[in-house]
């Protein structure tokens, strides 16, 4: 499906990045380790509120503060990759078409996919 929402390129992060967004409902059935095999090649930064980014992501990614809504859908479209839970950030990748892993279920441990770049073989769980 094509995007249906756009916004202007993102110019602030030069090189290569992955966006990560979740939030510790769904801490259970995540293992954002894995990113870190990908932290040669790509900046792995961290969008979301201070204490989730304390409570899952700050020995893998870095934080990065946005400053509104515009902003945060402006690194999503730039990023290489987002990998998240469900959050707004989550809807904002898959409506702008941007490749993404979310895990979805802290239940049933699912995980939606839909890369095109060939990030797949980099998430095996557990890290």
């Amino acid at each position: 499906m094509p995007p249906w929402i756009t916004v202007p390129q993102h110019r602030h992060v030069q090189e290569p990045y992955i966006i990560l967004a979740a939030v510790p409902r769904y801490r259970c059935c995540t293992n954002f380790r894995a990113l870190k095999r990908l932290s040669d090649k790509y900046r792995i930064l961290y969008i979301g509120h201070p204490q989730d980014y304390n409570a899952l992501a700050k020995d893998v990614a870095e934080y990065y503060p946005i400053q509104d809504i515009i902003h945060a859908a402006q690194l999503i479209q730039s990023a290489s990759l987002f990998v998240g839970t469900q959050t707004l950030f989550t809807w904002l990748a898959e409506s702008m078409g941007v490749d993404r892993i979310v895990s979805c279920s802290p239940i049933f441990k699912d995980t939606h996919m839909r890369c095109t770049k060939g990030f797949k073989g980099a998430f095996v769980y557990p890290a």
